[in-house]
């Protein structure tokens, strides 16, 4: 998806799953993997250094969603964007437990608090959905 040139930061607060991600670029032959262990305070890239954020079903693990989508928005690039997917709020037997789980309402008013701006939604099925962000900062 990067091309040649570009690179992919794959970062985790668990070394098991940095463990996993390394194991699967080396059987892929990925060069451009670099492999980055986090907390779940900070985030730890140069600001405006990234062109795409992926953040999949962690959100809902994350204490303080806005300070959390507020860091991640000052890692963005001018023309970045921030893709969260997450699970409906509805109890089911896969996923975390309903009360964990954050409506596309409630992520959607962090976000904006985090300094971030709608750009597009989709919900994937039945249990879970998308949101793509961009900073509202770029835009003023």
């Amino acid at each position: 998806v990067v091309g040649a040139r570009g690179i992919v930061i794959a970062a985790d607060i668990q070394g098991e799953m940095l463990s996993t991600v390394k194991v699967r670029a080396q059987e892929q032959g990925l060069t451009n993997v670099r492999l980055l262990k986090m907390n779940d305070t900070s985030v730890t890239l140069p600001p405006r250094s990234c062109d795409f954020v992926l953040v999949a079903f962690v959100l809902h693990e994350v204490p303080q969603h806005a300070t959390f989508l507020n860091r991640l928005e000052r890692i963005l690039k001018p023309t970045g964007q921030l893709v969260v997917i997450e699970w409906q709020k509805r109890e089911e037997t896969d996923g975390p437990p309903v009360g964990d789980r954050l409506s596309s309402d409630e992520l959607l008013a962090d976000a904006v608090a985090a300094g971030l701006r709608e750009h597009d939604f989709r919900e994937l099925g039945e249990s879970q959905y998308l949101y793509v962000f961009t900073s509202a900062r770029a835009e003023a």
